[in-house]
């Protein structure tokens, strides 16, 4: 190995190393910046799935990129030590922010349909498939990894990994193609669901702020999410495919954990707030739970037009009972 391509090898280790400290730090800071909330609308809530959910991807994610950050700042790691790490690197990260991210919001999308079993199968379905496609990606990208022996003298910090070209290099295409399907499918559905109860009610889109403010609230978070879910997958996968044989080809992976840690949580943490807002005594979000021996809040997805409506007014406080998509006490299971 010559001159230059020690210092191109030095020079693409460091910035990968940069990266996931900008993730951890990013993440950090979002946690930080969103505690108060948390701790007033998740802590202090019954435990649910969607709650043990929200932590794992909030926590979990935050330990695994602090793991993460203090191998890529060792410099006495050895061969062994390395290749066992790689072994946990491929499945950390990127794959548990993935199948937790897509939980959480599957679990959305499941509530948004009132528990429909048949909605139940088609989300537990696109779940399996993306989180098999994750672990055939994660599995082809650690069978063409291997621990390059440190060389004397040069100051490597964390693990110098060796990437060759896979053989099937199509199904890590086929993979990252599968993730962003899913994610793609999951925001169709919440649009359908938005476009057929406004749109049937004889509404424009443009009404929803007035007339379905909840539901607003889910097309603009899950808006949000999918685009930052897509760009940040396409440029991960741009990247694996342009720079396989450089360590720059994990440069994007801490990044698209911390990006799932983040929009994933704040899509819970805004449920929970605009609920919390309309009913400070009684408040929780769209989640897995049953309360038989007490009113459940739900999701009403039918428009009510109250007396008096004027479509052409400029505020409506449709509030906790207004109109649709507004929380109302009910007996049903929460959903």
């Amino acid at each position: 190995m010559d001159t230059s391509t020690i210092d191109l090898v030095l020079a693409d280790i460091q910035v990968v190393n940069y990266v996931n400290a900008a993730a951890f730090a990013w993440l950090a800071y979002d946690i930080l910046l969103t505690l108060g909330d948390e701790v007033q609308t998740v802590w202090n809530s019954r435990w649910t799935l969607a709650k043990v959910l929200y932590l794992l991807l909030r926590y979990l994610i935050a330990i695994t990129l602090m793991v993460n950050l203090v191998v890529d700042t060792r410099t006495d790691l050895t061969e062994k030590v390395c290749t066992q790490w790689m072994r946990f690197y491929a499945f950390d990260t990127v794959s548990i922010a993935s199948w937790l991210g897509g939980a959480l919001l599957s679990v959305r999308i499941w509530a948004l349909y009132g528990c429909s079993r048949k909605i139940l199968f088609v989300v537990c379905f696109l779940y399996l498939v993306e989180t098999a496609a994750g672990i055939i990606t994660a599995s082809i990208t650690l069978a063409s990894e291997h621990s390059t022996p440190r060389l004397p003298g040069v100051p490597v910090h964390g693990c110098f990994l060796s990437l060759t070209p896979p053989k099937k290099d199509s199904l890590v295409i086929i993979g990252w193609t599968f993730h962003v399907g899913v994610n793609a499918i999951f925001f169709a559905l919440t649009m359908y669901k938005f476009m057929r109860t406004v749109g049937a009610q004889g509404f424009s889109i443009f009404e929803a702020q007035t007339v379905a403010p909840l539901f607003q609230l889910f097309i603009y978070d899950g808006a949000f999410y999918f685009l930052v879910i897509l760009a940040s997958s396409l440029y991960n996968l741009v990247i694996m495919l342009a720079l396989w044989n450089r360590p720059t080809v994990v440069v994007g992976e801490a990044l698209l954990a911390a990006t799932y840690a983040v929009t994933s949580s704040r899509l819970m943490l805004h449920l929970r707030e605009y609920i919390g807002r309309h009913n400070a005594e009684v408040y929780t979000d769209v989640e897995l739970e049953t309360r038989p021996s007490r009113p459940a809040l739900v999701l009403d997805t039918t428009i009510t037009v109250p007396e008096g409506y004027n479509r052409d007014s400029d505020v409506i406080d449709s509030g906790i009972s207004g109109i649709s998509m507004s929380l109302s006490l009910s007996d049903k299971p929460l959903v």
